[in-house]
C-alpha cells in the first residue's frame, strides 16, 4: 500500500503533487522502518519459535564455521565490496543501455536483480529441491520485503539527508507492475502448495513482465 499510494497520489492531484508526494513518501519511509524493525524483533524475539524447524534442528547439527567475530569481519569485507562494485555496476548502465539499445529501466529491474541474486535464487531452488518448501519460499520473500521495508524506505531518507528529492512515486507502470505481480504470487502460493503447474504459471508471467520493461520507453531523467 505504502509503494502503491504515491502514484495515486501523483495521478490524482498533478498540480500540486510534486510536494505533496514527496512529503507523504518521507513520512511513509519512517513508518516502513519501523515496521521492519518491529518484524525483526517478532522474528528474532518474540516469536521465533515459529520460524524454527525443531525436528530438523534436532536431526541436523550444523558444525559452526565462524564465531560470532570473524562472521560481523567478513560481513563488513563483504559489504565495502559489494557496495563498491556495486556503484561500477550502476555507473555502467547507462552505458549499456545506449551500446545494446534497450531501455535503462529493462536493465536495472530486470537483468542487474537476476545477475546480483544469482545465489540467492540457486539456494531457494535447491532447498525446494530438497522438499524444503517454506525455506524457499522464505528465501524468495525475504528479499522482497526487506527490499520494500528496508531498501526502498532507507534511500528515500537517505536523500532527504542529502537533500535530494527522491520519493515512493515509481510511476503508474511500474507501480501496476508491483500490484499485479504481488496479487499474482499470492493466490498462487496461498493454499500452502506447489506444482509444475503454478511453477510454469509463474515463470510466464515473469516473462511478460520483463518483455513489457523492454518495450517500456524510460522516462525523462532517469
Amino acid at each position: 500500500m505504502a509503494l502503491l499510494l504515491p502514484a495515486a497520489l501523483d495521478a490524482a492531484d498533478e498540480e500540486r503533487s510534486s510536494a505533496s508526494v514527496l512529503s507523504f513518501s518521507r513520512f511513509t519511509a519512517v513508518l516502513l522502518l519501523g515496521i521492519y524493525g518491529l518484524l525483526m524483533y517478532f522474528q528474532i524475539k518474540t516469536h521465533r519459535h515459529l520460524l524454527e524447524d525443531e525436528e530438523n534442528e534436532e536431526e541436523e547439527e550444523e558444525e559452526q564455521i565462524l564465531s560470532l567475530k570473524e562472521a560481523i569481519i567478513w560481513l563488513a569485507i563483504d559489504t565495502a565490496l559489494i557496495s563498491f562494485f556495486s556503484e561500477l555496476l550502476v555507473g555502467s548502465i547507462e552505458g549499456s543501455a545506449e551500446a545494446w539499445d534497450i531501455p535503462k529501466v529493462f536493465i536495472g529491474v530486470i537483468v542487474i536483480p537476476i545477475v546480483g541474486n544469482a545465489a540467492e535464487h540457486a539456494s531457494a531452488v535447491i532447498v525446494a529441491m530438497k522438499g524444503k518448501m517454506e525455506l524457499s519460499l522464505g528465501i524468495a520473500f525475504g528479499s522482497a520485503v526487506q527490499i520494500a521495508l528496508f531498501g526502498v524506505p532507507v534511500a528515500v531518507i537517505v536523500a532527504w539527508m542529502m537533500g535530494k528529492r527522491l520519493s515512493l512515486d515509481f510511476h503508474v507502470f511500474e507501480t501496476a507492475v508491483v500490484l499485479v505481480s504481488t496479487l499474482a504470487v499470492g493466490f498462487l502460493v496461498g493454499d500452502g502448495e506447489s506444482n509444475y503447474l503454478k511453477g510454469a504459471m509463474l515463470v510466464v508471467a515473469y516473462i511478460i513482465v520483463s518483455a513489457a520493461f523492454f518495450v517500456h520507453k524510460d522516462e525523462e531523467g532517469t
